[in-house]
């Protein structure tokens, strides 16, 4: 019998302009108003014109997430509770950081999802948390289907060692290896 399986993924989204501690502290302010540890959320989830953006990345990595990037056209089918317009002129899509986080978290479990922290911002950045819950362990390969495979430092698509329920796993925290 398999316990249940609690996904906590956070969403990220940014201008260009916002640097790496902007990122963070609004990283740091979702997770404490959730009261969830760093350790505890599974990945970090933004559009997929975000993903190399040094302040996601270096926010990511300094809290030990993998980072994953999703198509602007897949979070825009996303239903979110804090649309935005300026969203959907810059980015293509009504919301990035609910979108994504929510997606994530879908993609991990299968199963329902809520936001546990809906979109926060701050001058140049915005984080949601969402959870999911599911039955059995992430479906993996389910999950992989979502993901534009990437390589960066000859790290591809998702790890195996990733999907351990204690997240105690080697990695920089810097890979889009998370679905």
């Amino acid at each position: 019998m398999t316990a249940a399986t609690h996904v906590a993924v956070l969403g990220v989204g940014v201008s260009a302009a916002a640097g790496a501690d902007e990122v963070g502290a609004l990283l740091d302010a979702v997770l404490r108003r959730a009261g969830v540890r760093p350790g505890a959320v599974w990945c970090a989830a933004t559009a997929e014109g975000r993903r190399g953006e040094p302040a996601v990345r270096a926010a990511a990595r300094v809290r030990g997430l993998p980072l994953v990037a999703y198509p602007v056209p897949v979070l825009a089918q996303v239903t979110v509770p804090n649309p935005s317009d300026v969203a959907r002129l810059r980015a293509g899509t009504p919301s990035v950081a609910e979108a994504a986080a929510l997606h994530a978290a879908r993609a991990l479990c299968g199963g329902p999802v809520r936001l546990a922290v809906p979109k926060r911002a701050s001058g140049r950045a915005t984080a949601a948390l969402a959870i999911a819950t599911a039955a059995v362990e992430p479906d993996t390969a389910r999950a992989s289907r979502h993901v534009s495979a990437t390589r960066h430092e000859g790290v591809e698509a998702v790890k195996p060692w990733y999907f351990l329920p204690e997240r105690h796993a080697p990695g920089d925290g810097d890979s889009e290896d998370c679905p």
